[in-house]
């Protein structure tokens, strides 16, 4: 038996971060992160695998410390990532406040860990959800653009009011209708990890008000604004070329089908 622990809840990130939605694996049971009474129904010595989700902050503290005291036989960490350091009250955190946010402890040196996010410590592993955009693009390789620019906003941080520009939050169920929201512009201002990463799946050109070290430590090319700079960021973006997503989708899928297999390897070890 293995047991999958993540967030469950209406935020659309969370729901597509897990792994048993793209892979064949054995017997298992799923669990929401948040919930103790299950979390403390897990057999000692059992087989977790944990992710993905945002989930190396403090809220989830005490949970992963209830999670770790079943001592689990093999644990795999599958595209966690941090949000460690925000500022909500602004909702915006710069560069340099984030550059500490990662640390070295957090893993045992037994488990098999992927970080979605970049590091000199752990092994980089982006988010699993770029299956699910896979699988879109390939019913919707020829999406006409519907406006010049759309907002996508996390549901505790709003984006700035500016302009009329369709708007939506990562407070939904609706897979599809939120990648259509998302490939209906050629430009994406967003403060959501996923919202700036599933931009880049689509070959969109990101704009990012980051209020969260979650929204730093990556490789991939986006444009950082803040309220005040959103409206001049905007200007210069609109006259960039629309940017072709196959290699980095390509190289996303890859390095999480590779894992797959590396966790496989694990549980048989």
């Amino acid at each position: 038996m293995i047991y999958f622990v993540h967030r469950i809840d209406d935020n659309i990130g969370d729901l597509l971060s897990a792994p048993y939605r793209y892979y064949e694996f054995a017997k298992h049971h799923i669990i929401d992160i948040c919930h103790l009474e299950q979390i403390n129904k897990i057999p000692y010595g059992a087989n977790i695998i944990v992710g993905g989700g945002g989930l190396m902050m403090p809220y989830f503290e005490p949970y992963l410390k209830a999670l770790l005291a079943r001592r689990p036989a093999k644990l795999v960490w599958w595209a966690v990532g941090e949000r460690r350091i925000q500022n909500l009250a602004s909702g915006y955190l710069s560069e340099q406040e984030a550059e500490y946010s990662i640390q070295s402890d957090w893993f045992s040196a037994n488990d098999q860990v992927g970080f979605r996010q970049t590091s000199t410590f752990y092994p980089f592993l982006p988010c699993v959800s770029c299956k699910a955009i896979g699988s879109y693009r390939l019913s919707h390789a020829h999406a006409m653009h519907q406006h010049d620019v759309v907002f996508f906003e996390h549901r505790d941080v709003p984006l700035p009011q500016l302009g009329n520009y369709p708007r939506r939050n990562n407070l939904d169920s609706n897979a599809s209708a939120v990648f259509a929201f998302l490939d209906s512009a050629p430009i994406v201002v967003t403060n959501s990890y996923h919202g700036m990463y599933w931009s880049l799946l689509l070959g969109k050109q990101v704009i990012v008000i980051p209020f969260s070290s979650g929204m730093y430590h990556h490789p991939w090319p986006v444009h950082h604004a803040t309220a005040e700079t959103l409206p001049e960021v905007i200007d210069k973006v609109c006259h960039l070329p629309f940017q072709s997503p196959d290699s980095i989708l390509a190289d996303c899928i890859a390095r999480n089908n590779d894992f797959y297999k590396q966790v496989l390897l694990y549980f048989a070890s």
